[in-house]
C-alpha cells in the first residue's frame, strides 16, 4: 500500500495484513500484506512479494523471494536482492550491490545480472553462470 508521508505515522506496523507468519516493526511497516512468510522492518517497508524482506525506509519489496537493504529500493523482480540506496531491479534472479542501480533488462533471464557499484545500471553487468557436469 502506498501512504502519503503524512499518512504513515497514523498507520500501525502490520495493520491489514492477510498473509501468515510475517514480521513487521516500524510505523506502517508490512501494511496490507498478502503474501506469507515476509519481513518488514523499517518505516514504510513493504516486503509484498511471497518470502520476502524489506530491511529499511520506504522499501518496497514485490518480487517473490527477494530482498532489499538500505533505503528506498524498489525490486520487482523474483529471485532479486539490493544492498544499498534507491535502488531499481525489475528483473528475475538480479543482485545489486551499492547505491542508485538500475537493473532493467535481463542479459540473461536465466541468471539475471550483477551489478557492482554506486550509480550503476545492468548495460554494465557480471553475469555468473554455473554449469553441472554429470558423468
Amino acid at each position: 500500500a502506498n501512504f502519503k508521508e503524512s499518512q504513515l505515522a497514523k498507520v500501525k506496523a502490520g495493520q491489514s495484513v492477510t498473509g501468515n507468519n510475517n514480521v513487521a516493526l516500524g510505523s506502517s511497516a508490512g501494511v496490507g500484506i498478502t503474501a506469507s512468510d515476509t519481513v518488514n522492518i523499517g518505516t514504510g517497508s513493504s516486503a509484498s512479494g511471497q518470502q520476502s524482506i524489506s530491511i529499511g525506509y520506504k522499501n518496497v519489496v514485490s518480487g517473490a523471494k527477494s530482498g532489499a537493504i538500505g533505503d528506498p529500493t524498489t525490486i520487482t523482480g523474483n529471485g532479486s536482492y539490493s544492498v544499498g540506496n534507491d535502488n531499481t531491479i525489475s528483473v528475475n534472479n538480479s543482485f545489486a550491490y551499492g547505491s542508485n542501480i538500475s537493473i532493467t533488462a535481463a542479459a540473461n533471464t536465466i541468471n539475471g545480472n550483477v551489478v557492482l557499484g554506486n550509480n550503476s545500471a545492468d548495460d554494465a553487468y557480471a553475469q555468473i553462470k554455473a554449469e553441472l557436469w554429470v558423468a
